[in-house]
């Protein structure tokens, strides 16, 4: 027996819509999971200490389970860790320590196999903000000169760094760029063919330079998840 239900033209044109957007909401859920066996790229987050720092990573299939690890070390909900478990990760009063690389893995099931999948990378860097060690003031004539020293700041910095210098550079002597380096022996100092404004008048080394200092100090090596 065949039972037909007849629904008013309105009615009908008004199921017929929500069906739709249910079928795209669907679909755009779906476009948002990461695809199974591709690492992700990762996300760089710069914060300064004492912030709260949020970290929204991708969430799975429907179903999945989640938990957040820094460094490879699974993390735990503590006083100043929310959502270890969950797909955002928030940390407050963030602190040196805090930097590091977080990953956000999630675990489901997929036609019958159980799967354990890498959804987000953040690599976080926590620094201080600027704070003036010292103010030096100075007359020559009828000028007066004034000098601040920051180099505390420059110092503790836990991320990698790079100076592009010119040699042409009338504002910056060589003498600071060697008292840089004194500083931070870790400095990765380029010099280039061009006054001071470097990115704006030799934009082509500098954004090689550039590149060449991120592919040295690419924080991780992904493996391809089988």
């Amino acid at each position: 027996m065949n039972i037909w239900l007849i629904l008013p033209f309105p009615l009908l044109r008004a199921v017929r819509s929500a069906l739709l957007w249910l079928i795209i909401g669907f679909l755009l859920d779906l476009a948002c999971i990461p695809v199974w066996g591709q690492a992700p790229q990762p996300q760089y987050v710069t914060n300064l200490l004492g912030d709260t720092i949020v970290l929204p990573g991708a969430e799975g299939p429907l179903g999945a389970t989640y938990q957040w690890l820094k460094d490879g070390t699974t993390l735990p909900d503590d006083s100043r860790f929310t959502g270890s478990q969950t797909p955002t990760l928030t940390m407050t009063s963030a602190d040196f320590g805090n930097t590091g690389a977080y990953i956000l893995t999630a675990d489901f099931t997929i036609d019958g196999t159980n799967v354990i999948q890498t959804n987000s990378i953040f690599v976080v860097y926590v620094i201080a903000p600027p704070a003036i060690q010292d103010f030096f003031g100075a007359t020559n004539g009828t000028s007066l000169f004034f000098e601040v020293d920051a180099t505390g700041v420059f110092v503790g910095c836990p991320a990698p760094m790079l100076y592009l210098g010119g040699t042409q550079d009338r504002l910056i002597s060589s003498r600071t760029v060697k008292r840089m380096k004194v500083l931070r022996p870790d400095l990765d100092c380029i010099m280039l063919d061009a006054p001071h404004f470097v990115l704006q008048r030799a934009p082509a080394v500098a954004a090689l330079a550039i590149t060449g200092f991120l592919g040295r100090h690419h924080p991780l090596e992904l493996p391809r998840l089988e």
